[in-house]
């Protein structure tokens, strides 16, 4: 039987394909979004198999992003050394496991740092053009090895490569194309926090990259003009939020009751004018 892959989210893919898709690349890694989510036919179920995911560079051309669409300006950098192979993370199984479950690469990142030496990470340049490559290794029924990707192993051989051409992206540090971004925002539930205005402020959780609104502080409001002249004083406006203790007026802050005869550690007579 032809071994087959489906792209599961192949229509949200075609969505970001259509407008020219955009991945951030950072120093310490991203993950892309759509995500890599396949699905395999045609495996014999009773043998072993192993997946290996390859981000090769579409061209040698640079690009830049004008008058809103994406044009070549030039020769780009070439893609140097060997490619990046990152086997699955479930690593060898049979042919039956493959194709009951949804195969994904979520612990992939991209990077622009070329020394960064994290197996999961794969070093991109910026506005230049990619595909993911999934390759499809059948090991020998003799062969025990996990990870099976070695210089020096010769168990296993290389099936078929796929290569699908609506996952083709664009490496930059910011998004270029604001409908890519409203994309991102739409779909990714880890960027919903764009989706306010205001300040904001990034950190950095298992999920990823997540925004959320920054926390505003405001100062303790001042007493009225009313309570201060319960105490035979003038309205009092504190200029810093932290107040001094020694201040009696500090009580009446905090101590809603102050002014309740019964419970107020003050003695006044609020009848007399």
């Amino acid at each position: 039987m032809e071994l087959k892959v489906k792209l599961n989210n192949n229509e949200l893919w075609e969505e970001f394909h259509k407008r020219t898709t955009e991945m951030i690349v950072t120093k310490t890694g991203r993950k892309m979004f759509p995500k890599l989510e396949y699905s395999i036919l045609g495996m014999d179920p009773d043998l072993s198999y192993g997946l290996v995911l390859q981000i090769e560079q579409v061209d040698d051309n640079r690009y830049k992003f004008s008058n809103g669409e994406w044009k070549s300006c030039g020769r780009g950098e070439v893609q140097a050394g060997s490619l990046c192979s990152i086997a699955h993370h479930d690593g060898v199984m049979k042919g039956e496991q493959w194709m009951k479950q949804l195969i994904h690469f979520e612990r992939v990142k991209i990077t622009n740092n070329p020394l960064d030496t994290n197996p999961s990470h794969v070093y991109l340049q910026s506005m230049h053009k990619y595909i993911p490559v999934l390759s499809v290794y059948q090991l020998s029924p003799l062969s025990s090895d996990t990870p099976f990707l070695s210089t020096t192993s010769t168990a296993h051989k290389l099936v078929s490569r796929f290569r699908l051409e609506s996952t083709e992206f664009i490496a930059v540090t910011a998004y270029q194309n604001e409908k890519i971004k409203d994309l991102k925002i739409e779909h990714n539930p880890f960027a919903k926090g764009f989706r306010d205005g205001g300040d904001r402020k990034r950190i950095s959780s298992a999920a990823d990259d997540l925004i959320v609104p920054a926390i505003k502080r405001s100062p303790p409001s001042p007493l009225t003009s009313v309570g201060a002249a319960a105490l035979g004083t003038s309205a009092v406006t504190f200029s810093s939020p932290i107040m001094p203790v020694m201040n009696p007026l500090w009580y009446s802050y905090w101590n809603p009751y102050i002014f309740n005869p019964m419970l107020s550690p003050y003695r006044f007579d609020l009848t007399k004018q």
